[in-house]
This record gives structure tokens, C-alpha cells and sequence, in this order.
């Protein structure tokens, strides 16, 4: 965990001095949920009870073709991996970070609305064209089970579900539209967390409302 801890919990936090750090793994439920959709459409196409051609050279075709339109998204993995980001709680603003470079900034005092979540919307350029909607009006239900459950599975490898929450991010806004995804994956991370939302906007992270959002894909660096 990149987290320094207050070695003394009677002396009020200085967050400028001591940020909270939370590594942001956001961008991997996209990714998750590419290789769901891969092992699914593979099976039904090898299991297709319609044809019984039992043509080995073109389920190697269509493979390979499902291989090859995976390879955008799997370097868009690697380039995260490689690289890192980061959410940055200082005494008046909230970073998201990738390394050094600023994706996000909200400040504290132009905040407008603070949510739970378990949406993995974190960035604007996850946000689609307006025909794309009917696409994921349609597709919802499936989307939304794979997602609960990339979600689930998620926490349970970092953590084994201890303390996990079914909304499991916080969401700002500030007055301006921008926002931060935050999704703490410890529970120290969340009572870091708690205790910064507490005792900086006098705000309770555990009784905010449900953020909740359909209308938003992959995030275009997905596709670089």
C-alpha cells in the first residue's frame, strides 16, 4: 500500500504533508470484461449446435481473429501496468494521477455532490455516442452481470471480501461536471478515506447517496 500512516493518531492529519494514496484499478473491469465477452462468443461459435461441419480450420480463423481484436485492449493493460495510477487526497483538492501527469483535479471547496458506486466510470472519455446507448440499453442486463461480477471477483483477490462493500467507490462532483472514481481495496484505505471526507467536507462517505450510471463504455485509451 503507497500510504504513509500518521504515527500519531492524536495529532490531526496534515494532508499536504501526509496525502492519502489509493492506486487505481478502475481500468481493468473494461479488460475483464473483453475476455468474458471473448470466452462466451467462442463458446457458442466451437458449440454452435447448428453447424456440424466440424471445420477445425475455421474455428483456428475465428480464434485467431477474436485474438488479434483483443490485442488494442491487452497493450492498453501493459501501458497501465507499466505506468500507474493514482488518486491523491490532499487538504484542498483531489488528484487522479497517471505518474506525473494530471488526469483529473477537483478542489474542495467546488465540490457538489459526493456518491457511493460500484460503477467503474472514472474518466470523461468513457462517455458514447448517442446511438451507442441503445447498444447498452439492450445489452444492460448482461453488462451489468459481468460487471457485479468482475467487481466481485476483483475483491476477492485483493482482499479475500474482507469488508466488501456492494458499493464500493466513492464518486464526486464538482460544480463544474468533473469527477473522481475512488475505490478504495482495503479496509484501512476506506477508513483513510472515511475519516478524510469526515473531517474535511463534515461529509459521511457511508450514508451518501447511490451514484449510478449506464450510458458510458471503455475508455477511449483503450483503443490507442
Amino acid at each position: 500500500m503507497s500510504e504513509t500512516q500518521n504515527t500519531n493518531p492524536s495529532t490531526p492529519r496534515d494532508y499536504d504533508k501526509e496525502p492519502i494514496v489509493i492506486e487505481d484499478y478502475n481500468y481493468i473491469f473494461y479488460i475483464l470484461y473483453v475476455i468474458w465477452g471473448g470466452i462466451i462468443i467462442a463458446y457458442f461459435y466451437i458449440m454452435n449446435p447448428f453447424d456440424n461441419s466440424n471445420n477445425i480450420s475455421k474455428d483456428f480463423w475465428f480464434l485467431h481473429f477474436l485474438v488479434m481484436s483483443a490485442l488494442p485492449i491487452i497493450t492498453f493493460y501493459f501501458q497501465m501496468k507499466k505506468s500507474k495510477r493514482t488518486i491523491i487526497l490532499n487538504e484542498n483538492q483531489i488528484f487522479f494521477k497517471e505518474n506525473e501527469t494530471v488526469l483529473e483535479q477537483i478542489e474542495l471547496k467546488h465540490i457538489d455532490s459526493i456518491h457511493r458506486t460500484f460503477n467503474d466510470y472514472y474518466i470523461k472519455n468513457q462517455e458514447v455516442e448517442d446511438w451507442s446507448v441503445i447498444l447498452i440499453l439492450v445489452f444492460l442486463p448482461i453488462n451489468l452481470a459481468i460487471h457485479l461480477i468482475n467487481k466481485f471477483l476483483f475483491h476477492l483477490y485483493k482482499s479475500g471480501l474482507k469488508n466488501y462493500k456492494f458499493f464500493d467507490s466513492i464518486i464526486i462532483f464538482d460544480d463544474e461536471g468533473r469527477f473522481i472514481n475512488i475505490m478504495p481495496t482495503t479496509a484501512y484505505e476506506y477508513e483513510l478515506i472515511t475519516e478524510y471526507f469526515r473531517k474535511n467536507l463534515n461529509s459521511n462517505i457511508h450514508t451518501a447517496e447511490i451514484f449510478f450510471k449506464f450510458n458510458y463504455g471503455n475508455e477511449k485509451g483503450a483503443n490507442r
